[in-house]
C-alpha cells in the first residue's frame, strides 16, 4: 500500500512537472529569451535549443503526460479494485482526477505562468533529457501530426506594428520604459509612415541665395541668418543648383576675395521626391553623407528643403541649438482664445485648444492657416474676422499670401 501510493505521489510530480514545463516555456516570450541569451543566464542556450522547435517539444511533454497520467490511473485502479472491491475503480477515478487536476495541472502551471524564466531554467536539462529518451516515438508522432496539418516551420509569425506598440505601451505600464522613450520608440515607427514635405520648410520660407551674390554681400546674410548651410539658386529659388557650406568659408577668411561669387564655393545639393518617406531619407543622408535635401514636387518644381534636424525632430521632438530662439506656436490667451502662428500644426492647435473635431486623414492641409484657407477658399484680409464650424478666426496678421498669425476664439 505504502509503496504503491509512494509511486502514485512521484507519478504525479513528474506529471506536474511537465505541465508546468509546458506553461513556462509558452509563457517565456521571445523578447525575454532573446535577453536571456544575451546576459548569458543559466541554461538560457538550452531554453533557445527547446523554443526552436515548439512542435517537437510539445509532442514530448504531452507523450510524457499521457504516459504518467495513464500509468497512475492504472495503478490507482489496481489498488482500488484491491481494497475497495468493485466500487474501487469508481473511488480511485475521483480521487485521482481530483489529485491530477489540482496538483498536477492548476497548481504548477498558474506556478510557472506567474515564474517562467526560473522555471525554464529549472526544466531545459530535464526536458532535454526526456526529448533523448523518447526520441524515436517524438519523431513518429511528429511525421502523422505533420501530415495532418499544414504548417511553415521556417517562418514564425511576424509581429504587426500594432502589436510592437501594445508590447511598448506593456513595458511603460510596467515601468521598464518611462512615457519619453515610448513616445520616441513610436516616432520611429512611424518615420515610414511621414512624407518629407510633411516635415519640411516651404520654398517661401527657405532663406536662400543667388548663385551670383558677392561674398561681400553674403557674408552679412550669413551673420545673420546663422545657417550652417544655405541653398544657392539661379534665377530664383526654383532653381536651386547647390548649397553653401558656410564652414568653407571660414578657410578664406584670412585672405578673402570679397568679389568672388558665392557660386565658387557651392557643393552639390541632394534632390529627393517630395513623396519620400523620411525613414529613407535618414537612410540617403546616413548613406550619401548629406545633411540637407531640396524636395521636388511632381512638376519638377522645388517644394521646399528638409534637413536631418527637421527628420530627428520627428524622432525626439524640438531640437534647440544655441543660436535658437524657441518658438511659441499657440499662446493661450484665456479659457476661450488664444493667439496662434499661421503654420502651426493644425493637429496641435486642436488638440492644445480642446477642439472636438474629428479629420479623416485625407485633407489637403497640415497647419491652422492650411485649414482656414480650405474653409474659405480664398486669402483672407488682415483684421478680417470669420466664422468656421467649430471656432472663430480672427486674422491679426498677413504677409502677402501668407497667413501669419491667428487669433482663435472657441466657440461655447
Amino acid at each position: 500500500m505504502i509503496v504503491g501510493i509512494s509511486i502514485l505521489v512521484i507519478l504525479i510530480i513528474l506529471s506536474a512537472f511537465f505541465s508546468g514545463s509546458e506553461s513556462a516555456l509558452l509563457s517565456l516570450n521571445e523578447f525575454k529569451l532573446r535577453h536571456m541569451v544575451e546576459t548569458n543566464k543559466k541554461n538560457a542556450k538550452k531554453i533557445k535549443k527547446l523554443k526552436d522547435n515548439p512542435h517537437r517539444l510539445l509532442t514530448t511533454i504531452l507523450i510524457a503526460n499521457n504516459v504518467l497520467n495513464l500509468s497512475a490511473s492504472a495503478l490507482a485502479t489496481t489498488m482500488a479494485l484491491q481494497y475497495f472491491g468493485e466500487i474501487g475503480p469508481a473511488i480511485s477515478t475521483g480521487i485521482l482526477t481530483l489529485a491530477i487536476l489540482v496538483f498536477g495541472e492548476i497548481s504548477p502551471k498558474a506556478l510557472a505562468t506567474n515564474n517562467p524564466e526560473r522555471y525554464s531554467q529549472f526544466a531545459a536539462q530535464p526536458l532535454l533529457f526526456t526529448i533523448k529518451m523518447l526520441f524515436p516515438f517524438v519523431i513518429i508522432f511528429e511525421g502523422i501530426t505533420k501530415k495532418m496539418v499544414e504548417e511553415d516551420d521556417n517562418h514564425l509569425p511576424k509581429i504587426s506594428e500594432e502589436e510592437l506598440k501594445s508590447i511598448i505601451g506593456i513595458g511603460e505600464e510596467e515601468g521598464s520604459i518611462d512615457k519619453e522613450e515610448k513616445e520616441m520608440i513610436h516616432n520611429i515607427i512611424e518615420l515610414d509612415e511621414i512624407s518629407v514635405s510633411e516635415v519640411m520648410t516651404p520654398r517661401n520660407e527657405m532663406f536662400a541665395l543667388s548663385e551670383n551674390t558677392k561674398l561681400k554681400d553674403a557674408l552679412p546674410e550669413i551673420r545673420k541668418h546663422m545657417f550652417s548651410r544655405i541653398p544657392i539658386f539661379k534665377k530664383d529659388t526654383d532653381h536651386i543648383t547647390g548649397i553653401l557650406f558656410t564652414k568653407d568659408l571660414i578657410h578664406i577668411l584670412d585672405n578673402p576675395n570679397l568679389d568672388d561669387k558665392i557660386s565658387k564655393y557651392a557643393k552639390p545639393a541632394l534632390f529627393v521626391p517630395e513623396t519620400l518617406k523620411t525613414r529613407d531619407l535618414l537612410d540617403r543622408f546616413r548613406k550619401e553623407k548629406y545633411h540637407m535635401a531640396i524636395l521636388i514636387d511632381e512638376h519638377g518644381g522645388v517644394s521646399g528643403l528638409v534637413t536631418i534636424e527637421d527628420v530627428l525632430e520627428e524622432i525626439v521632438g524640438e531640437i534647440y541649438d544655441e543660436t535658437d530662439e524657441e518658438e511659441v506656436m499657440i499662446k493661450q490667451l484665456n479659457g476661450v482664445a488664444a493667439r496662434v502662428d499661421g503654420s502651426a500644426d493644425f493637429d496641435d492647435v486642436i488638440e492644445e485648444l480642446d477642439i472636438n473635431m474629428k479629420i479623416n486623414g485625407d485633407e489637403d492641409f497640415d497647419t491652422i492657416s492650411g485649414y482656414i484657407l480650405q474653409e474659405i477658399g480664398r486669402i483672407p484680409k488682415e483684421g478680417e474676422k470669420i466664422e468656421l464650424p467649430k471656432f472663430n478666426v480672427e486674422i491679426e496678421k498677413v504677409d502677402g499670401q501668407k497667413i501669419e498669425q491667428i487669433k482663435i476664439i472657441k466657440k461655447k
